[in-house]
């Protein structure tokens, strides 16, 4: 099944290390994040916990034949990770863009 994936490594006390490693072009990375959001909006309120670390990271698989998504995160919690995402959004243009390893 084909699919593009973007891996956000997010540093919450030392921004600078903050970097995505991913295997969609730089210049449509930004689409791809926003229809995730735009895909969360809709699923309600998550009442877990959030967890508190220094370092999230939030893998996020885009299955290209259906279009959906699956993704995999420590936040704990999903209004955290999506919050996560777009403050990664605003930030594209500073933060190291990697390919997978």
């Amino acid at each position: 099944m084909a699919m593009v994936r973007i891996k956000i490594v997010f540093n919450m006390k030392e921004f600078p290390k903050t970097f995505i490693e991913t295997d969609v072009k730089t210049e449509e990375i930004k689409e791809v994040l926003c229809a995730f959001v735009q895909g969360q909006a809709g699923e309600g309120v998550d009442e877990s916990k959030a967890n508190i670390l220094d370092i999230y990271t939030i893998d996020i698989i885009l299955e290209l034949s259906d279009d959906s998504f699956r993704i995999v995160s420590d936040t704990g919690n999903k209004g955290l990770t999506c919050g996560i995402v777009m403050q990664t959004m605003k930030v594209l243009d500073v933060i190291d863009i990697r390919p997978l390893s």
